[in-house]
């Protein structure tokens, strides 16, 4: 029925919402709150319980008040009798408006709505007398998790429009500490308030090789997740011996379809939050036969956005550079493509070359029509080529290293001098957790670490790391469309998010890999004459 109006404030994710009233003689009538409208303008917090308030004189003064870790809450105030200056305070350390407070009025006059989300100090002083104060929370109170600052803590120097000696104040706040002694301990982190909230978080292809290198990741670095359920169908490309040595009490591996809506319903109902790896990645088998990658990366991407929007559950979206097609290589640009144009960017412009590709631009587009249609709390990531472990041995660099671990020459498709811009796993893995818990809704980041090699290049390092000499492979038939080359432009990602890749030495990363094949034969000696056999029926 109504509209609303959402407005920015100073403060760092603080807005204003205001309805639409219809008034006459009579009076006049309002929609304070509609879970469809307040998706269409991004608000997207499931909110769980009411509160109110009733101050009988002006100059009562309420705070500074919070909640702790888990049980902190994310708020949405009116007044509905009276009127009130709202204060708030940043407290999330890294914020750009830490320690930096605003003051709002809020009335039944104005008919405003604040959001205050978590990681903020709330409190507010009563211009008038009979003021009834309502707020929305998307968290229960928690008495062993509250916490509080003096409203008149002097580093923070808040104009309170009253005599601190007049206002009328509980004992409670009139013996919180100061600002600078809650400090000391302060537990909120700008970027990092959603994550301690995070109990279940599902991994779609988790037992693929990227998706199971992030499980391993979070296993390893975020004891805060309780539970990790990999959803994972098992093709040829997925192993649940990627996850074997991880603990049962925190992986559960769920053996399915991610076009099962049934299933996926079922469990996002459950999720904080959902990272998609599941996909159909090979682009050699997109030629062959495209269909099977029209099914999971559109209609899985589908099913899962589905029920992601109808639970209000985060949402991130794996993808890759190749949705951007291909680059010139650096030879054949002017300055050897130091300049502008020489990598991709989150604006470059969509030309997939493959069914692959494809397949995967069409999924990105889903969900930024999600985010913005149906409020969908989602992000996107366009990773370059990983290497590492776990990587099925029909892709360029384990095939290459298997190939010499079984005695085969090593194969290199046409000339060699198509470009990869190449990212160790570990590296993908913390900037997809880097982007979970701080990136901005609807936006992309493109992850690479400035590995620009081309496959020529990489094979004789891969040759030289393994002793032997570096013409030491066959060329065989190129891929049909075969891109140049890629190039990530991570800048974004870096500045914004303050993300920096581990491995920048290529031949460290490139020799950590080697010696996981060599210490792992067991996990790919069974599938090595097959993959050779399926390359050789097309020359290659």
């Amino acid at each position: 029925m109504g509209k609303l109006k959402i407005s920015t404030t100073r403060l760092q994710d603080v807005k204003i919402i205001e309805p639409t009233v219809f008034s006459d003689y009579r009076g006049f009538f309002e929609e304070t709150y509609s879970d469809r409208d307040f998706k269409e303008i991004g608000i997207t917090f499931n909110f769980i319980q009411d509160n109110q308030s009733l101050s009988s004189q002006a100059g009562v003064l309420r705070g500074l008040h919070f909640q702790r870790g888990r049980a902190s809450q994310t708020k949405l105030i009116r007044v509905v009798t009276g009127a009130v200056l709202d204060v708030i305070v940043d407290v999330r350390k890294g914020s750009p408006t830490y320690k930096q407070w605003e003051g709002y009025i809020i009335s039944e006059s104005n008919h405003r709505q604040l959001l205050v989300p978590k990681g903020f100090a709330h409190g507010f002083v009563t211009l008038t007398d009979n003021v009834n104060f309502l707020y929305k929370c998307d968290n229960y109170y928690n008495a062993k998790a509250d916490g509080g600052f003096s409203f008149k803590s002097p580093e923070l120097d808040i104009n309170w429009p009253i005599d601190f000696n007049r206002a009328i104040i509980s004992e409670k706040d009139a013996h919180q500490p100061t600002f600078t002694e809650f400090e000391k301990n302060n537990p909120f982190v700008y970027g990092e308030i959603w994550r301690m909230t995070m109990n279940n978080l599902i991994v779609t292809g988790g037992a693929g090789f990227i998706g199971s290198n992030f499980v391993h990741y979070v296993v390893d670095y975020h004891p805060e997740v309780k539970h990790i359920t990999v959803l994972d169908k098992l093709t040829y490309a997925g192993n649940k011996e990627n996850l074997a040595d991880l603990p049962t009490d925190r992986v559960e591996l769920v053996v399915g379809d991610i076009c099962d809506a049934g299933l996926v319903d079922k469990l996002i109902s459950n999720a904080d939050a959902v990272v998609h790896y599941a996909a159909e990645s090979h682009n050699d088998n997109s030629l062959i036969d495209p269909l099977p990658f029209i099914q999971t990366n559109i209609i899985g991407t589908y099913t899962l956005i589905q029920a992601c929007a109808k639970y209000d559950v985060r949402f991130h979206h794996i993808s890759t550079d190749e949705v951007y097609g291909d680059l010139p290589l650096r030879k054949d640009l002017p300055g050897h493509g130091e300049g502008v144009g020489e990598k991709f960017t989150p604006d470059s412009q969509y030309k997939p070359s493959s069914p692959y590709s494809s397949s995967k631009a069409s999924s990105d587009l889903l969900v930024r029509a999600w985010v913005r249609s149906f409020g969908l709390r989602a992000t996107i990531s366009n990773c370059s080529n990983n290497y590492g472990p776990y990587q099925h041995i029909e892709k360029f660099i384990p095939r290459q290293i298997t190939n010499i671990l079984s005695g085969i020459r090593p194969k290199l498709y046409g000339s060699g001098e198509n470009v990869r811009d190449w990212i160790h796993t570990n590296d993908h893995s913390s900037a997809v957790w880097k982007i979970l818990i701080q990136g901005k809704i609807g936006e992309t980041y493109l992850i690479g670490a400035d590995g620009e090699k081309s496959n020529k290049e990489v094979l004789e390092l891969i040759l030289k790391l393994m002793g032997k000499p570096i013409d030491f492979y066959d060329h065989v038939k190129d891929r049909r469309g075969h891109d140049l080359r890629y190039a990530i432009d991570s800048s974004k990602l870096r500045n914004d998010l303050g993300w920096t890749p581990e491995f920048t030495n290529f031949e460290q990363g490139l020799k950590h890999t080697i010696d996981w094949y060599a210490n792992n034969e067991k996990w790919w000696k069974d599938k090595k004459s097959m993959v050779e056999a399926n390359y050789a029926k097309n020359g290659q």
